[in-house]
């Protein structure tokens, strides 16, 4: 059960990144994870919950990342902007950096 979720999950990531959220549909994750439709309602009530979900793991990697404010603020006063680009997207841990990269070109093509 929790493998269909994360298959659902990335599906949306995926799709949600490339085709933008209002242009992807519950019919096309499904079609990637390889169930029906309506199995995705067994754990998402809606498109909405899928992306607030997919949010809500931004913000948990973030806390978690570089990304945490007292690192940024050492980084800013120690380095130049170039260098703290390159640690934001190499020091990420490799299984999920695709995944975070993923969802921050979802939340810049919804704003």
């Amino acid at each position: 059960m929790k493998k269909t979720k994360e298959d659902i999950i990335d599906a949306a990531i995926t799709l949600f990144s490339e085709k933008g959220y209002k242009e992807s549909s519950i019919r096309s994750i499904a079609t990637i994870v390889g169930i029906k439709p309506a199995s995705i309602y067994n754990y998402f009530k809606s498109k909405d919950e899928i992306l607030k979900y997919i949010f809500e793991l931004y913000i948990d990697y973030s806390k978690s990342s570089i990304l945490d404010i007292d690192k940024i603020e050492l980084m800013m006063e120690t380095e130049d902007a170039k260098t703290i680009i390159k640690r934001m997207f190499f020091e990420f841990n490799p299984d999920t950096s695709e995944r975070y990269s993923k969802i921050l070109k979802i939340i810049l093509h919804e704003q």
